[in-house]
């Protein structure tokens, strides 16, 4: 990608972001009445601050970045020498582009996909599932538990649905492959589930931006798409395509199937009532009992 393209797609991506921003908020504002309201114990991840959010997606970024390319790093898919290499840039199209023009970019867009596919899509259609379920499904003497399994069940059904459309829009993006696409569905539920827990698009936007710029700083291709020449280290193509990805990038290994599976499960771990939850609850309740006796003996 040149240079000049790398701009002309900033300003879409901008544009995009003030439009779906709004949109965004609109249907964060009718999660937080028909869904956060309606659960008597709001879950862990809904009561983190911003900043908290920011810094699991980002570490979750890292992590399942850096767990997807141990495979073709070990087994020498980028080595010249590797079985059915290609160079990522044989006709040396891509630009040598600054590290904070490249931020610049990658902001916009993670946190772009994510205002349309996970703040305005998913919020509407799961806000919707839940409340006709609690609304025509729930049992008379259902409690806090139904609650919580009913909030998971409408998640998973829309987070279906929504990272169906992620993938299928990224079909057309060159060399993909079907690899390539059941992978990128897996992004999406691994985005869509963080997306649920913290009943926010912080925590999403943060490990997308972290993920897609990690690898254009390698000089890898981001869904098939070669941004720039690299900032950090010298790899210029790929073999082993099962493994490395080949010229779609890591998106297209079996290295990202495995990270995407491992971090998804961990976010459904989580939401799970009587996970993490549990213990919190139990400490929260152990902090107003404290200041309770305070007061009284106080008195």
């Amino acid at each position: 990608m040149s240079a000049a393209e790398l701009d002309s797609r900033l300003v879409g991506y901008i544009i995009v972001c003030g439009f779906a921003g709004l949109l965004t908020l609109l249907a964060w504002q009718l999660m937080q009445r028909f869904v956060v309201a309606r659960l008597e114990q709001v879950p862990t991840g809904m009561r983190q601050n911003i900043l908290a959010k920011l810094l699991l997606g980002t570490l979750l970024g890292i992590f399942a970045l850096w767990l997807a390319l141990q495979p073709a790093l070990w087994s020498g898919a980028f080595r010249p020498d590797a079985s059915g290499f290609v160079l990522f840039d044989p006709h040396g199209k891509a630009d040598n582009v600054p590290f904070l023009n490249l931020l610049r970019f990658f902001l916009f867009q993670g946190l772009a996909e994510e205002l349309v596919y996970r703040g305005f899509a998913m919020s509407m259609l799961v806000t919707g599932v839940f409340a006709a379920a609690m609304r025509y499904m729930r049992p008379a003497d259902a409690g806090e538990l139904w609650a919580r399994t009913c909030w998971i069940g409408s998640g998973l059904v829309v987070n279906l649905l929504v990272s169906a459309t992620f993938a299928i829009w990224h079909s057309g993006n060159p060399e993909v492959d079907t690899l390539a696409i059941v992978n990128i569905g897996l992004a999406g539920m691994v985005l869509g589930q963080l997306f649920l827990n913290q009943a926010s698009v912080g925590g999403a936007a943060a490990l997308h931006i972290v993920w897609n710029l990690g690898q254009a700083v390698m000089g890898l291709p981001v869904s098939g798409i070669l941004v720039c020449q690299p900032l950090l280290g010298g790899i210029n193509g790929a073999g082993l395509k099962l493994i490395s990805g080949g010229p779609f990038g890591p998106e297209g290994s079996l290295g990202t199937s495995a990270a995407l599976l491992m971090v998804f499960a961990y976010l459904l771990w989580t939401a799970m009532p009587g996970s993490r939850d549990a213990g919190m609850q139990d400490e929260d309740a152990e902090q107003v009992n404290l200041a309770t006796t305070g007061a009284s003996d106080a008195d």
